[in-house]
């Protein structure tokens, strides 16, 4: 649950600091990180 919260925390704060471009590249390491991470 706490991984989640901060996940989301991290996604909000890049969205809004930055545009799209950052958005974007931060979601597909976030994806990779995450599906790495399940599959171990």
């Amino acid at each position: 649950m706490t991984k989640v919260a901060n996940f989301w925390r991290v996604v909000r704060y890049a969205i809004d600091s930055n545009g799209r471009t950052l958005r974007l590249c931060l979601v597909l390491v976030i994806l990779a990180v995450v599906g790495f991470a399940w599959h171990r």
